[in-house]
């Protein structure tokens, strides 16, 4: 007999194959459908009841269930989205949509923001579309997720990504849960609202279309005179009778309180306390820059000066360039005579009279042409140089020079001769006459270009002049060799002084000549003007102090965080341990405080605070530090971590638990927090002698607004009545308070084809829209009174202008753009019916929700 396990399985493999059949059917079939009910209903018995309509009850961690279930939902679509068009299709959904400019999906054709409230909502539309004979089965879901990917996924590869998405938290039954529910809402809502919109575009009457252009058009200015509702509080009862005080809690026990809203809110957020740590890195660059030495910082100027840094604005530099110059053309005036060679100034004196006259023209025009200090010198003895410079313009064409890229060549080969036929007739002067002409060919290589355009402008300004220059040259006669000769070499001593500046110095040059070129060059190098060591100083310090403080910084920040998370770590398994009746030695708390000062961080303990207070400190504009492989992309802010929330993403962030550390950065005041929350309580809805005093409060503020609004009534009643200015009817003592000229302002302030908000008025606590029908509903030099959104200050206006007049509205209102923003601005009767639908449809159902929107 074989008793092989393979034989047994062999011979019962019809019946294995069945039970394995049957199990994989319970594990995918039955176990999520039991999951879901047990999520459902975990707990219930504990839980407060958040909701209800159709006579049923939701708790609050059903209604977290399905929350949290909607953003795991949207983050997975939006993933399945982006594959698809990474694949080449495109979702073909009812209300999909793409934005292929800034390749983002903008709309996934249902609701994007995970909220209790909504989820509540949602399951409530859903019900009544069911009611009303809507019906989606797995077949309909099925289609509609093949039309989302555009058939480029298959529905195994569908699944990978869900489990994927969900860090398999959620299967296919789950999902098709999410969507049947939130489809069946969405057509429940739009047939709702059919009689309200046309797709996209809301219904008007053309009345409502003009009123809604007004209000985006028009504008007001307003005097206005507050009265706040606190100063009549001495008037009011305070001790009203405990039936009043039992109905006023009542009505506010589960409301949460909010600044905005006149409405009693007694109800308890969700608070917590907090402990942290911040460093500001602008103090730790201060630190290590007091550590840098003077003789540090001076190195450190001077090789970056050589880097061509620290170099003054053009306009300055040209400024203090100029001022350089100036000083530079004067010194050498007194010193150029003692390096000018006699014989050569003998021969320039006896030239011709005329040709002094023609000279003397062309040294006026040269010092503007002229930049260097030795050019300028020259140009200051005219009788010496300038002749030669004139006549050296005639015989050396301008189209010669910029043609040849080495003039000096060209002119050395002309002059030549020249040298030789003085040496011959002139033996006196031939040897001064031989060295000039060396340096004085080395300045016309460089400077030709710039004598050229010198020529080039005294041709054209004096032509008369310029023939005049060219008889004497082309009939010059041979005897006169001599002082063509002088004349030449002065040309030649010209060009080569700035070739030295240029080009290595002759080794023939002379001492004089080698100094003045030296000068003229360190002229040249200062002209990019520097700041000096000690306008620097600071920046110098600063840009050596940041990459130390930076570090120094990093490393505080991750060893305070390894602290923090090690405590966090073991005090985790103290309490699981503790809750078992496991003993053991609990973690020595974090003394962050000592921690701090050793690390030169700034210690504080906040709180409580909620998600609407917590908004006061500067740590909640803090975001997560990101990482660095979403290229430091910062995360959700320290309120949404710390309290739970939802990102613009549609991404569901849980509540940071105790003790849990949390980096967060305020980039804009430079500062890095590292923090934790040590201690929290749970929203709750508070007994009557809890809040007794705030019920009073309440009902004495309410009564002190009746005072107030009655006593607003009669001043805009006396004004009417009278035919006087607001300031007029009020004692002398209360003009002043009076706020005039306010404005202008609109109604509504448009922000596109989004909608529009309520128009702002800066100087006014919370204007909201009893304000505003008020002063557009008011005539110029009548007044009005209204309350602000919160109803505690009272508001006498008194408009004094509306523009633009009636007239140009009217044309304006012709531009069907005009038209278009108008209705989409919201207000007529559209917003009436839609509240209308909600009411009928909450009043239908028996639908409550303990606890609003947080504001």
């Amino acid at each position: 007999m074989n008793n092989s396990p393979f034989e047994i399985f062999r011979r019962n493999l019809k019946p294995l194959m069945v039970v394995l059949i049957g199990l994989a059917m319970f594990s995918f079939v039955v176990l999520p459908a039991l999951q879901t009910y047990l999520q459902r209903n975990q707990g219930a018995g504990d839980q407060v009841m958040v909701a209800t309509f159709d006579g049923k009850s939701f708790s609050e961690s059903r209604v977290a269930y399905l929350t949290r279930n909607h953003g795991s939902t949207v983050r997975f679509l939006r993933e399945l989205a982006e594959e698809t068009i990474r694949r080449g299709g495109m979702p073909k959904t009812p209300g999909f949509r793409y934005d292929a400019e800034n390749k983002q999906v903008t709309s996934l054709g249902i609701s994007e923001t995970p909220d209790d409230r909504l989820s509540v909502r949602t399951l409530q539309f859903a019900a009544e579309a069911k009611k009303a004979g809507l019906e989606l089965d797995d077949a309909a879901i099925g289609s509609w997720l093949a039309s989302f990917t555009d058939g480029m996924l298959s529905d195994g590869e569908i699944d990978a990504y869900l489990m994927e998405s969900t860090q398999n938290r959620m299967g296919r039954i789950h999902l098709y849960e999410q969507l049947r529910t939130h489809l069946l809402a969405d057509l429940y809502q739009r047939a709702g609202f059919a009689t309200v919109a046309m797709g996209q575009m809301p219904i008007m009457t053309p009345a409502e279309q003009w009123q809604s252009f007004l209000k985006l058009n028009q504008e007001a200015t307003v005097n206005v005179y507050p009265i706040l509702v606190r100063d009549y509080l001495d008037e009011t009862d305070d001790s009203p009778t405990e039936s009043e005080i039992k109905k006023v809690y009542d009505e506010g026990k589960d409301r949460d309180s909010s600044e905005q809203s006149p409405e009693p809110g007694f109800h308890r957020r969700y608070s917590a306390e907090f402990e942290y740590l911040a460093a500001d890195i602008q103090e730790f660059i201060d630190e290590e820059a007091a550590k840098f030495s003077e003789e540090e910082l001076r190195a450190e100027y001077e090789r970056r000066l050589k880097g061509g840094d620290f170099q003054l604005p053009e306009a300055e530099a040209a400024a203090d360039a100029a001022m350089s110059d100036d000083l530079e053309t004067e010194e050498p005036a007194t010193e150029e005579p003692a390096t000018e060679d006699p014989s050569v100034e003998e021969s320039a004196v006896e030239e011709s009279s005329v040709e002094e006259s023609v000279v003397e023209e062309s040294v006026v025009e040269e010092p503007v042409m002229e930049e260097s200090s030795v050019e300028e010198s020259v140009v200051e003895e005219p009788a010496v140089e300038e002749p030669a410079m004139e006549e050296s313009s005639v015989e050396e064409p301008a189209v010669e020079e910029p043609v040849v890229e080495e003039p000096a060549v060209e002119e050395s080969a002309v002059e030549e001769p020249a040298v030789e036929e003085s040496a011959v007739e002139e033996p006196a002067v031939e040897e001064p006459a031989e060295e000039d002409q060396s340096r004085m060919d080395r300045f016309s290589s460089s400077n030709g270009v710039r004598l050229v355009a010198m020529q080039d402008e005294e041709a054209t300004d004096n032509p008369a002049e310029e023939a005049e220059a060219e008889q004497p040259n082309t009939d010059q006669p041979e005897a006169g060799a001599d002082e063509l000769e002088a004349e030449t070499d002065t040309e030649a001593e010209m060009d080569t002084a700035e070739t030295e500046v240029v080009a290595e110095t002759d080794d023939t040059a002379e001492t004089e000549d080698v100094t003045e070129t030296e000068d003229a060059a360190e002229t040249e190098t200062e002209q990019p003007k520097t700041e000096s060591f000690e306008d620097v100083r600071d920046q110098i310090a600063n840009s050596l102090a940041v990459p130390k403080a930076l570090k120094r910084m990093e490393t505080s920040v991750m060893e305070l965080d390894s602290k923090m998370r090690r405590y966090f770590n073991e005090k985790a398994i103290y309490d699981s341990n503790a809750s078992i009746g496991q003993a053991g030695d609990a973690p020595e708390p974090l003394d962050l405080k000592a921690i701090g000062e050793e690390l030169g961080f700034r210690y504080e303990k906040i709180g409580p605070y909620n998600t609407i207070s917590i908004a006061e400190h500067p740590i909640s504009n803090s975001l997560d530090v990101g990482s660095q492989e979403m290229e430091m992309q910062r995360g959700p802010s320290f309120a949404t971590i710390m309290f739970g929330g939802v990102t613009r993403t549609g991404q569901q962030i849980p509540m940071q638990e105790l003790y849990s550390p949390l980096r967060t950065v305020d980039d804009q005041g430079g500062k890095i927090f590292v923090s934790w929350k040590i201690n929290e309580t749970e929203a709750y809805t508070p007994k009557l002698e809890e809040v007794r005093e705030e019920v009073i409060a309440f009902i004495r503020l309410r009564e002190a607004r009746k005072l107030a609004v009655a006593a607003a009534e009669k001043i805009s009643n006396d004004a009417n009545a009278e035919g006087k200015s607001l300031i007029d009817v009020l004692p002398e003592d209360k003009q002043d308070q009076v706020l005039t000229d306010l404005g202008p302002f609109s109604w509504m302030d448009s922000f596109g084809f989004q909608g529009a908000s309520i128009g702002n008025v800066p100087e006014l606590d919370s204007v909201g829209e009893a304000f505003m029908k008020t002063v557009f509903n008011t005539e110029i030099g009548k007044t009005g009174v209204a309350l602000n959104q919160p109803e505690r200050v009272v508001f006498v206006v008194e408009p004094t202008a509306f523009q633009p007049d009636i007239e140009a509205l009217k044309a304006q209102f012709k531009n069907p753009r005009d038209r278009i923003m108008a209705m989409f601005s919201g207000g007529g009767s559209a917003n009436q019916i839609i509240t209308g639908f909600f009411e009928s449809i909450d009043e239908r159902t028996g639908f409550t929700f303990t606890q609003t929107d947080e504001e």
